[in-house]
């Protein structure tokens, strides 16, 4: 019988039609001739064709037959050894096993008895159906597996049990078939099988799949990357594990239930154990965090409950409370006036004639009374006129030679001003906003200092326009339909995959120089791979278009997109387009890094996807970064698709902003300027129906010299602390010009006011009628200023340098503008009524009106207005003045009820113009990202803790292995992992000290040494190199080996093939040592401070932030204090934590 494949490729086809050439026919034979295998098949006109050609041709030798004649006994293989086949370009190949139904046999060959000790001790030291080839390469495969579940000894344990009982089994032919067997075109040929068909019980599958789907690596589930699906079931897995040649030594059809003929009996669970169970070989039993049945109530960790809210009677508390103290007031307030009205209709008349007629009690009252209120007022003043005298005499002077008092303060304003030449100014936001003795300000700054500062990160989010979501049948979804998101369509990926390749190609010139992004991105496995870290979903394709047109049979972009988006750490996509889902960079583009706007685990409806590109970061010099995130701002503020909406931000970018707008704000403060004085000019003077009246009592150039007074006096303010070395903020110079502008021109008003109220009689008489008014007005204009430069002057005990700078800035600037009014502004003023009294115009002080001079004497507008209808009114009743009491106090209740209801915080939206292209970034970052900003554990050396560390007593209060203390520190975070809706941590902790233990492991060949001492890469597999440590040394390494690999473990690039457990890429920068004095020796003595980073949950709102941040310092003290208390014999820890949210 016959049958053609539909698949036909050259190169790229998957399975075994991809060895024999461009066209594979497999040919199924028997005696009796032909056979129909599928009757869709036989109708086929190809078929039928095919048929015709083959009956032409003589002898056609089956290349396929069916292995119905195999005895299935104990002692009995079904393969022993590989069988060489060809591919299509003629290589040979071992890929295939051969048949052999015959009895087990001794493997003698060293590596290869040493490899089943550690790998199938089960069979050990007995006749096996393997040879020593297929063991070494089993070994070899292995090494990708144990790296996800070798931490769970069950777990590891069954997963050897599985396959080690398919390849090596004695008994191998009771529970295997060879459903297919072929002959390879090669001379001499062994009868081969192309594939094995293993029984098992339910409950065997099931105990191997529970035994395991709790463990996790690299902070994700690990039969979830196994099986390329977050909803990974047992027959997911198996199916798995019998296509993937990575894994499995072969390919397997699971057959899983009761059996099917007597001569096939199922594998049995009882040659497993569950994950809460020691291991068959004796090993301990999964950590709690690996499998939940495993715990014990030490490892248990639950959320503690929600605080309740401050309630009374089912309201807010502080509500109620406001609103009771505001019925009390209120009936006081009705008390009070009930007494009155019954004291003043009944009591008054009787009280009145009692007081006449002589009591000498009501007598004394009254004097007491009168002789202790003389007293306090005599005093008081005694005080106030001591103040007035001086005022007096002041303004007499400054009055008597305006001219010369004028000229001196402008040169000590100039003086003042002389600072601005030392003037600076600040943008940057962590210098704003975060106190330099804040905890998180040192934490970070002491995070700076010991390890490399955190990316300057460039992130585009793409989204579509005007298109809908789409289903497509997905082959590793049992074909059923998948709902795609617009953004995943073909048409938006290339757009997307096109603006990266511009912006990857964007070049910016620095001093001459051109500066490219690959001499500021960051590149974590530099030298050995020099492209940039891009997190994007492009890098599923390579970052290159065409791959999205690739088309393997019934499958295309979309099944590979499926497939990465579950097992982005898969170096091959083999079941789709072949493509490997590791970015070209060498890790991973995670898919919640690079997707947004998804339902959990729902990645295909993303609603965006993200681009981010990290930039490397340094403390001092930034300048080509900076530069290149320049020419990208630039750039993105240009882009316009007809497809695809953008947002955008860089590093520099708020910043950038806050610049842009405030220098644009300075139109708005010169327009304000404007306005403020032509109101003070129009509403100085008194205003009269008659125009040529107004012309003389306008008060324009008073207002115009007031305005320029205030101004000098903010002038003044910034040079003295520029003289001084303090850095201005935009907020000092847009906001305090206004706020002391108000204040100032409060007291010009004072001033001009109580002259119009006393006017001098004569133009001789103008100085001492000044000092007269100024001498009684200088005290409320003293005690005013005193308390506004005090009130802002408190406001400097804030620790935040924008508010504290802000109030200082302030303080002085009134303070200084009080002083330029005694001066300068009574020299203006003494100027502005010779003007006034001599008829002059305001202005045009060259053209006079006589005529019109005697009308200057009348009430203004405003004063009549408040004279005899807003005073009397208001005063008129003693009801009204009450009411306007209650009012007023009803709002301070209202305000202070709804106070705790305000978020704590800085919306980023708010603090950006509304115009600004950051708001519609931090908009889409808020609602469409679905991963938290990373946080950083750090542990800091005290008391020469690091030096003692190597001891295992030190370890074990630290990492999070198997053989760790369940109470570690590590322990401790990775439980929080499992309350991440308390405590906001996403995931477990990516731990360098479990790494490096599993990098030592033998088992894995990634720490070797040349004969000379040196490190021998993993990659290297052409020199003789021996592993770092020997079997004896246990899981982990000697105390006094400990610092000499963890160098080289730091520096070695974790790869694919042969040890993924290089910490270069995570780790590079995790671990400041110590060394010894003067540096005499380059080896390390011991760890100053190391960190252990882990991740936030998604965080949307201000608050959320501030709440994580809390919340992880939490953390930091509670391991802190673990560490402590345990660790007391080697010396003391302490945890810090950072991470990019704590400011």
């Amino acid at each position: 019988g016959v049958w053609c494949s539909d698949v036909c490729s050259s190169d790229l086809s998957s399975g075994i039609n991809a060895e024999y050439g461009d066209c594979f026919v497999p040919l199924y034979c028997s005696k009796a001739g032909l056979l129909f295998y599928t009757f869709e098949v036989l109708m086929s006109p190809r078929f039928i064709l095919l048929a015709i050609v083959l009956g032409t041709i003589p002898n056609v030798r089956c290349q396929y037959e069916v292995a119905d004649n195999l005895v299935h006994a104990k002692g009995r293989c079904i393969s022993y050894g590989f069988s060489p086949t060809q591919n299509h370009r003629g290589e040979e190949r071992l890929q295939y096993y051969k048949v052999y139904n015959g009895e087990p046999k001794h493997i003698t060959e060293p590596a290869a008895v040493s490899n089943m000790k550690k790998l199938c001790p089960m069979f050990q030291n007995q006749a096996v159906c393997c040879d020593a080839q297929q063991v070494n390469e089993f070994a070899t495969k292995i090494k990708l597996a144990a790296n996800l579940v070798k931490h769970c000894a069950s777990c590891w344990a069954n997963f050897r049990m599985i396959l080690c009982q398919q390849m090596c089994s004695p008994d191998q032919s009771t529970f295997m078939e060879v459903p297919e067997m072929f002959y390879p075109p090669l001379p001499n040929a062994s009868l081969t099988a192309r594939s094995f068909r293993t029984s098992l019980t339910k409950e065997y599958a099931v105990k191997l799949f529970d035994s395991c789907k709790e463990v996790t690596s690299f902070g994700l589930g690990a039969i979830a990357m196994i099986c390329a699906d977050v909803d990974c079931t047992y027959m997911r897995l198996l199916k798995e594990l019998g296509d993937n040649s990575s894994r499995a030594p072969y390919h397997t059809d699971y057959y899983v239930g009761n059996s099917r003929s007597v001569e096939i009996t199922p594998l049995k669970a009882d040659t497993l154990t569950h994950c809460w169970e020691p291991s068959m070989e004796g090993e301990p039993k999964c950590s709690c965090d690996d499998c939940s049945n495993a715990c014990d109530d030490s490892e248990t960790v639950t959320a503690p409950p929600p605080s309740e809210p401050f309630q009374i009677l089912g309201l807010d508390g502080i509500a109620a409370i406001m609103g009771a103290l505001y019925v009390l007031l209120a009936f006081l307030i009705c008390l009070h006036c009930l007494i009155r009205w019954i004291y003043g209709r009944y009591f008054r008349q009787s009280d009145s004639d009692s007081l006449d007629s002589g009591s000498s009690i009501g007598d004394i009252k009254r004097g007491l009374v009168k002789n202790l209120r003389h007293k306090m007022v005599s005093k008081g003043q005694t005080i106030d006129t001591i103040i007035a005298n001086g005022f007096h005499i002041w303004s007499s002077i400054c009055c008597r030679h305006p001219g010369k008092t004028m000229i001196g303060s402008i040169l000590v304003s100039a003086v003042f001003i002389s600072g601005l030449s030392y003037f600076t100014i600040t943008t940057d936001p962590v210098k704003l906003w975060s106190s330099p003795t804040s905890t998180a300000r040192q934490q970070k700054e002491f995070f700076d200092k010991h390890f490399t500062p955190f990316y300057r990160t460039t992130q585009v989010v793409i989204k579509p326009k005007g298109q809908a979501p789409f289903n497509y049948t997905v082959a590793a979804n049992r074909y059923q339909n998948v709902t795609f998101g617009p953004v995943l369509s073909k048409e938006v990926l290339s757009e997307a995959m096109t603006l990266q390749n511009v912006l990857v190609n964007i070049t910016a010139r620095v001093n001459g120089q051109t500066v490219s992004l690959e001499d500021v991105c960051y590149k974590p496995l530099a030298p050995d791979n020099n492209n940039c870290a891009i997190m994007s979903p492009l890098q599923w394709f390579q970052n290159i278009p065409e791959n999205l047109e690739i088309v393997k049979g019934d499958k295309n972009y979309l099944d590979h997109i499926y497939y990465c988006a579950r097992n982005y750490l898969s170096p091959q996509d083999a079941q789709n387009t072949g493509i490997p889902c590791l970015g070209v960079f060498g890790g991973p583009a995670i898919t919640n890094l690079v997707y947004g706007g998804y339902d959990e685990g729902e990645y295909e409806g993303a609603e965006s996807i993200l681009i981010t590109i990290p930039l490397n970061n340094h403390l001092t010099n930034n300048t080509m970064a900076l530069a290149w995130e320049k020419e990208f701002l630039n750039y993105m503020k240009e882009y316009e698709n007809d497809k695809i909406q953008v947002s955008f931000s860089a590093e520099r970018a708020i910043e950038d902003e806050i610049s842009e707008s405030s220098f644009q704000d300075l139109y708005t403060v010169f327009i304000s300027y404007a306005l403020m004085f032509l109101y003070v000019s129009l509403t100085l003077g008194k205003l009269q129906l008659s125009c040529s009246s107004n012309i003389i009592q306008a008060k324009s150039m008073v207002g115009f010299s007031g305005v320029i007074i205030v101004l000098c006096s903010v002038a003044c303010s910034l040079g003295i602390f520029s003289f001084f070395g303090w850095e201005a903020t935009l907020i000092v110079i847009e906001v305090v010009p206004f706020l002391v502008l108000a204040v100032g021109v409060d007291n010009i008003y004072i001033l001009v006011q109580a002259l119009q109220k006393d006017p001098p009689k004569s133009v001789s008489n103008v100085p001492q009628q000044i000092s007269i008014v100024f001498g009684r007005i200088g005290p409320s204009m003293l005690l005013s200023a005193c308390c506004e430069t005090v009130a802002f002057s408190l406001g400097a005990l804030s620790s935040m340098p924008a508010v504290r700078n802000f109030s200082l800035y302030a303080a002085l600037a009134v303070f200084i503008n009080f002083l330029l009014q005694c001066t300068a502004f009574l020299s203006v003023i003494t100027w502005d009524l010779k003007r006034q009294l001599s008829g002059r115009f305001d202005c045009f002080c060259c053209f006079s009106n006589e005529e019109v001079e005697n009308k200057s004497s009348r009430k203004g507008v405003v004063a009549v207005v408040i004279e005899k209808y807003w005073a009397p009114a208001l005063f008129s009743s003693k009801c009204i003045r009450l009411a306007v009491v209650a009012f007023f106090f009803f709002i301070s209740c209202a305000s202070i009820g709804m106070m705790n209801r305000i978020d704590i915080g800085l919306d980023q939206t708010v603090a950006l113009p509304h115009h600004s292209y950051l708001g519609d970034y931090y908009r889409d970052i808020f609602s469409q990202l679905r991963v938290g900003p990373p946080v950083y554990f750090v542990f800091q050396n005290k008391e020469d803790t690091w030096q003692r560390f190597p001891k295992r007593i030190g370890q074990d209060e630290i990492c999070m292995g198997r053989s760790c203390n369940t109470t570690s520190a590590l322990n401790y975070l990775k439980r929080q992992a499992q309350i991440s809706d308390y405590s906001t941590i996403a995931t477990p902790p990516n731990s360098w000290l479990d790494d490096y233990f599993s990098w030592l492991d033998p088992t894995f060949e990634c720490c070797r040494i040349y004969y000379n001492g040196t490190f021998c890469p993993s990659t290297d597999r052409t020199s003789t190199c021996y592993p770092c440590l020997k079997k004896s040394d246990g899981e982990r390494p000697p105390a006094n080996l400990f610092f000499t690999h963890l160098p080289s473990f730091l520096n070695d690039n974790p790869n694919a093939e042969y040890c993924t457990k290089g910490g270069h890429a995570l780790y590079a920068d995790a671990v400041d040592f110590a060394y010894g004095k003067m540096r005499m020796t380059e080896d390390p003595v011991a760890i100053e401070t190391a960190y252990f980073q882990t991740y936030h949950t998604p965080l949307h709102k201000s608050a959320d932030f501030i709440t994580a941040y809390k919340r992880a310092l939490d953390i930091a003290e509670e391991m802190s204090s673990q560490v402590t208390n345990i660790m007391k014999s080697i010396g003391s820890l302490m945890f810090r934590i950072k991470t990019p949210i704590d400011l």
